[in-house]
């Protein structure tokens, strides 16, 4: 893309006219982006994200931007409270890896405008 007014190509270039292969369609959004950064996460899991994704592409929910969206992700970040439970919140260690995998969920459910009261709540 260039500058009309001085003719200078913009740093991003040709990217803001690329269109990528994962708008309105969350299946490849998830394929394409999302499951490699969850496979590779130091906080979450894929395990963590597979089942949200799953729910939303049956339920052809395909907009992040809206509640029905960042609902299921807030609805399944209860792993944190596995970590009070039992054992489970006497290993510390543990308690505090389900914690973060809870915290990249949640952080996930707010992504990636808080355009919602939903998402400003989260």
């Amino acid at each position: 893309m260039t500058d009309s007014r001085t003719g200078l190509q913009w740093i991003l270039g040709d990217r803001f006219d690329q269109i990528y292969p994962h708008p309105g369609s969350l299946e490849n959004l998830r394929s394409k982006k999302w499951k490699l950064l969850c496979e590779l996460s130091h906080d979450g899991r894929s395990e963590n994200f597979d089942p949200i994704f799953e729910e939303l592409i049956k339920k052809g929910i395909h907009d992040g931007l809206t509640d029905e969206h960042t609902a299921e992700f807030l609805y399944r970040q209860n792993i944190g409270h596995q970590g009070r439970r039992g054992s489970i919140g006497r290993d510390k260690k543990k308690a505090f890896g389900l914690y973060l995998r809870a915290w990249a969920v949640y952080t996930i459910a707010r992504f990636s405008h808080t355009n919602s009261t939903l998402k400003t709540e989260a």
